[in-house]
């Protein structure tokens, strides 16, 4: 199975934006990007804490 967006590319942001939003349309695929956006630098910040 291939992936949608692998097939797509853009040749600026102004054509990107469009389809960035029609991704995070669903209140459960911003919960999702949210998680892992949160996740990621939760643990950036915990590298620099942690000895």
């Amino acid at each position: 199975m291939t992936n949608q967006a692998s097939k797509l590319s853009f040749s600026d942001y102004e054509e990107f934006w469009p389809f960035y939003l029609s991704q995070h349309s669903k209140a459960t695929t911003r919960g999702w990007h949210f998680v892992g956006t949160t996740s990621v630098l939760l643990c950036i910040a915990a590298s620099f804490l942690i000895e």
